[in-house]
């Protein structure tokens, strides 16, 4: 992997194939699975302020947050690894 310390992007010297993953995520299904997410962040606030479940609420929107920056940072970032590379 050292060989690939300086690839920021796929391309020639840098091939997709030996990503992390082995392949770039697909923009559409990203684009998909982000407005779902989006949707049950809203959904979480409604039904987390309806019966008051602060805490849990809370929490599902943390989870939620971070799903949501993960699906972005994967299709944007797939060379470094993104946030998870530490």
């Amino acid at each position: 992997m050292l060989a690939y310390a300086r690839c920021d992007k796929v391309s020639e010297q840098c091939p997709v194939s030996d990503t992390v993953f082995g392949y770039k995520p697909s923009l559409p299904i990203n684009a998909t699975l982000l407005a779902l997410f989006c949707l049950v962040i809203v959904a979480q606030v409604v039904k987390g302020t309806h019966y008051r479940t602060w805490t849990f609420m809370t929490a599902m929107l943390l989870g939620s947050a971070c799903l949501v920056a993960g699906e972005l940072d994967l299709y944007v970032l797939v060379w470094s690894g993104g946030l998870t590379a530490w």
